[in-house]
């Protein structure tokens, strides 16, 4: 396993924990990845991502999450592709450029499902 993925891994236990945590207090579940800052991903990380880092997140019962996207277009496409992947789950997404707009977002969908639409 390689340096990012190691760093990837260390992060992303961290911040599964605060999330469980955070969810016995507020148990509608809602993310929002602000990665304006990421680098491009090699491709043996977005597998390891796509295989195992990102079923641990969904394993959460995340509903929702606003994806911040990254400032290099080459970071963009690795996010989106890893994204993507999410098909025949429960998670709803949207790529923005803010953090006010991601939370603006995750608000309005959660009225939208209280609503019932």
């Amino acid at each position: 396993m390689d340096s990012l993925v190691t760093e990837i891994c260390k992060g992303l236990d961290i911040a599964l924990a605060e999330f469980e945590a955070f969810r016995q207090e507020v148990p509608e579940a809602q993310w929002v990845g602000d990665v304006r800052e990421l680098g491009a991903i090699n491709k043996q990380n977005q597998e390891w991502i796509n295989t195992h880092g990102f079923l641990r997140f969904l394993g959460t019962g995340v509903k929702w999450m606003a994806v911040v996207q990254p400032k290099s277009v080459i970071a963009a496409m690795s996010v989106n592709s890893i994204v993507s992947k999410v098909e025949g789950t429960d998670l709803t997404t949207s790529n923005v450029k803010t953090v006010e707009e991601a939370l603006a977002w995750i608000k309005g969908e959660k009225v939208l499902s209280a609503q019932g639409a």
